[in-house]
């Protein structure tokens, strides 16, 4: 699509502008670095060490794991998903996903900030639902505005940064296989029957790790805060599958440095630049290798996340 590019230089020259007529001091007050930040020199923490206090992880809100059902919820109606669910089928310009972590789905996307992935300070709502409707996931609309209501509710007092909306397509074996994301995401699973399998920090740990397999319903959605998470093959033959993924951040994430764990982002590339292990700890939630040929959550020594209640009860752990 040649004029995806131009779409995306677009709303980067709209969020520039729109940044440019802001008042200097308020600029500057969400450019800068934030005090507690400056004071430690810890932006970014030394490899295998958490930053200081002031910036620790928070209960509940840092990695965030869990399960709901948009409808259950009263998040949306079941006629937005069959819509949706219509829309995918019939109208939707499918692309074979060229991504290593794929294995045969199909995909469509748009995006929202900076061209290499990052989030924008800002994004108003009429630059999303333009950079939908332009990107062809026109019919999204109504259930990402759904999705964006439910994220103020988790998030509240914080503003909502989305950086990407992609939408995937699942028959047969297609899959895609287990990775992490520098940000936060929904992933709302629609169709067919898939069992989505996650891991990763703050999930109790079992023997064997803690990798929980959850078969996701039409409707069912999971909210993810950096951990690894994969999608099975079908090996029932259940029919098709598609989902949507809004890849988003907060304004506190951005203004740490997802409490510095990373930069803002869709790829670990500044977590694997560092020489950190690109996925995160379970027991601790930061970036660190193991030793002695053992996995990091194996011979953590940093302060641990309060294990195993810190996801409990979210709809992936009971």
């Amino acid at each position: 699509d040649r004029s995806k590019p131009m779409k995306n230089a677009v709303l980067w020259q709209l969020a520039r502008e729109r940044e440019a007529r802001r008042p200097k001091r308020e600029r500057e007050a969400s450019c800068s670095t934030p005090p507690e930040v400056a004071a430690s020199g810890a932006v970014h923490p030394p490899l295998a060490t958490p930053p200081p206090p002031q910036l620790a992880l928070r209960r509940g809100i840092d990695c965030m794991a869990r399960r709901l059902n948009m409808v259950h919820g009263g998040w949306c109606e079941e006629l937005h998903l069959d819509d949706l669910v219509r829309f995918f089928s019939h109208s939707v310009e499918w692309k074979n996903c060229e991504h290593d972590s794929s294995r045969g789905r199909k995909m469509a996307w748009t995006g929202f900030g900076q061209p290499d992935g990052a989030a924008l300070l800002a994004v108003d709502q009429l630059e999303w639902k333009y950079a939908l409707r332009h990107g062809g996931l026109r019919g999204t609309i109504t259930v990402v505005c759904k999705i964006f209501e439910l994220l103020q509710s988790l998030h509240p007092g914080d503003a909502i940064l989305p950086i990407l909306v992609n939408c995937c397509r699942y028959e047969g074996e297609q899959r895609c296989l287990r990775h992490p994301h520098n940000c936060r995401q929904v992933t709302l699973s629609l169709g067919a029957p898939r069992t989505f399998s996650v891991s990763g920090a703050g999930l109790p740990l079992h023997e064997g790790g803690n990798r929980y397999d959850v078969l996701l319903q039409n409707g069912d959605a999971m909210i993810l805060d950096g951990q690894q998470h994969e999608v099975y093959p079908d090996k029932e033959g259940g029919g098709v599958r598609f989902s949507v993924n809004l890849f988003y951040g907060t304004a506190d994430d951005q203004r740490t440095n997802r409490r510095g764990r990373s930069t803002l982002s869709i790829q670990p590339r500044d977590v694997i630049e560092r020489g950190w292990h690109p996925w995160a700890c379970p027991r601790c939630g930061w970036h660190h290798e193991g030793c002695n040929g053992q996995p990091a959550w194996k011979c953590c020594l940093n302060t641990q996340l309060d294990d195993p209640s810190w996801n409990r009860g979210g709809g992936i752990v009971r």
